[in-house]
């Protein structure tokens, strides 16, 4: 490849296919992909194909094909106890259960204990 390559810079050809929507779709999809990555920490790909047919004397036509795998958030894990029927629990079925109960709170004033 040489230094005085002939035609237009492909930036301009880039803005005219699709008469401008993937240069739109494009800008659009880098700008969210620049927010998610910020956001959760992790790396994202962009990938943007340009497919060249050629479809009769001196004419092509460019496909475009933009791909974008923005990172997500992790999902928590949830942990579930496997009861001897195989069933999920989010409880131990094998150990018993605290009698715990709903205290009533009053207006009482607090009790001073003499030091």
């Amino acid at each position: 490849m040489g230094q005085n390559l002939p035609g237009r810079p492909f930036t301009d050809v880039l803005g005219e296919i699709e008469n401008g929507a993937m240069l739109h779709d494009l800008t659009e999809a880098v700008y969210s992909m620049v927010a998610q990555v910020t956001d959760v920490r992790k790396p994202g790909k962009m990938t943007l194909v340009l497919d060249f047919v050629p479809t009769g004397r001196e004419t092509v036509n460019i496909d475009a094909t933009l791909k974008v795998k923005e990172p997500e958030h992790d999902r928590p894990s949830t942990t579930f106890f496997v009861g001897k029927d195989f069933g999920l629990h989010r409880d131990d079925p094998s150990q018993d259960r605290l009698p715990l109960r709903t205290v009533v709170d009053d207006d009482r004033e607090p009790i001073t204990v003499a030091e």
